[in-house]
């Protein structure tokens, strides 16, 4: 299904932080916004018989799968034809992604349909293939992607929580209710002894300045209470 990424296509890409690449396909892009937004396009959708005047809403590139987003790459087209000069054209948060289907009626050829939803606005694309099955592997690439894209999101949002939560009285409170005290630790940085304060969320080491969160001890907690 992954076809190698030409280098003046992964130019035009730009990824994120711990982004990357995990397939890519020639396909061509059908704006499916466009059609909601140009009466005239959408009548012709309605007529089978007039298809081919619809081709210029047809945009060649390639689709481009990340762990993160779906990026559609368009190919730039010259007096003499297409160029070897490509642009970032949609992109796609997985996140959004509200729907998947294959359509097997335009322009005489199969397409992936994706819905998704951008700032509150709903829009669909679509994205041709050469046929049912290279479609079908498709689909069921981008679903898993989804899915997995959404529990990491959530879990980066229950991390925000729990980070906002937990402080320097909150350790000292759980540890007292095991008959502990909190009044000391070790810089994982210098390995120096420091005073953990009475309240906050983070400290500098007195010795090395280095920041001690409540977080990372409380993990260290967690790993030492896992070790006993």
């Amino acid at each position: 299904m992954s076809e190698a990424l030409p280098n003046s296509v992964f130019r035009a890409v730009m990824l994120q932080e711990n982004e990357e690449i995990l397939t890519s396909t020639k396909s061509t892009l059908l704006d499916m916004d466009i059609g909601r937004n140009n009466p005239d396009f959408a009548s012709v959708l309605l007529n089978d018989s007039a298809r081919q005047s619809v081709k210029k809403w047809g945009f060649p590139g390639y689709l481009v799968v990340t762990n993160k987003r779906l990026l559609f790459v368009e190919q730039q087209m010259g007096v003499w034809g297409p160029k070897d000069e490509f642009s970032l054209r949609d992109v796609i948060d997985l996140e959004c992604v509200q729907g998947m289907s294959i359509y097997e009626k335009f322009q005489g050829g199969l397409r992936l349909n994706v819905t998704y939803v951008s700032q509150g606005v709903p829009h669909e694309k679509g994205f041709k293939g050469p046929d049912e099955a290279h479609l079908a592997k498709l689909k069921k690439a981008i679903e898993v992607l989804v899915t997995r894209r959404s529990r990491e999101i959530d879990e980066e949002k229950s991390r925000d929580r729990v980070q906002y939560v937990i402080d320097f009285s909150f350790l000292k409170a759980e540890v007292e209710k095991g008959g502990f005290s909190l009044s000391t630790a070790r810089c994982p940085s210098c390995s120096a002894n420091v005073d953990v304060p009475e309240s906050g969320s983070f400290f500098k080491c007195s010795h090395c300045g280095n920041t001690i969160r409540a977080t990372d001890l409380f993990e260290r907690l967690k790993g030492l209470m896992k070790g006993l």
